[in-house]
């Protein structure tokens, strides 16, 4: 058997057409592989239709997923980019809040290891909140955190935008 005979494409059958298995499917078209996908529903209609699609850094523990979920913070917009249509994919940040003490010291300790971890988090009061969100009017905040690399996406639009480009 010659080398070239032996590089046969792959067929691959990926089970799910959620954000994962779609994005999958997609990477694998990419790469030459001839894609199956099986779902009962529509692509992005099970649970990632009812997903938050939060692109985030912030509560993951340990610092290891943290770095993996931080590395896959800049993959996102080539993702996204490669994909060829808007799948609502927006930066701007994440805002959290609390109202009690023990909500405050959860919020500063968490901004306190985002920050030793190198990721941009500030501890905010109320006033610095509602500055950057005017929006916003909660009964009580005794500690905010805003962190600048969040971001979100629209996890059907994802997904499907992941199954056509496949």
């Amino acid at each position: 058997m010659t080398l070239a005979n032996s590089r046969k494409q792959p067929s691959v059958t990926v089970v799910g057409a959620g954000i994962v298995g779609s994005a999958i499917a997609y990477t694998l078209a990419r790469r030459g592989a001839a894609v199956t996908v099986i779902d009962k529903g529509q692509p992005g209609g099970g649970a990632t239709s009812h997903s938050f699609a939060w692109i985030n850094a912030t509560a993951k523990h340990p610092v290891s997923y943290h770095n993996f979920n931080r590395r896959s913070l800049g993959m996102w917009d080539r993702f996204a980019k490669g994909l060829g249509v808007d799948v609502g994919l927006r930066w701007g940040g994440q805002l959290e809040w609390a109202s009690t003490a023990v909500g405050a010291y959860e919020l500063e300790s968490r901004a306190a290891q985002l920050r030793a971890w190198g990721y941009p988090c500030q501890l905010l009061d109320a006033a610095h909140m509602a500055h950057i969100e005017p929006g916003l009017s909660p009964r009580e905040v005794t500690a905010a955190i805003y962190c600048e690399l969040d971001g979100m996406v629209e996890p059907t639009l994802a997904a499907q935008a992941c199954i056509q480009a496949a």
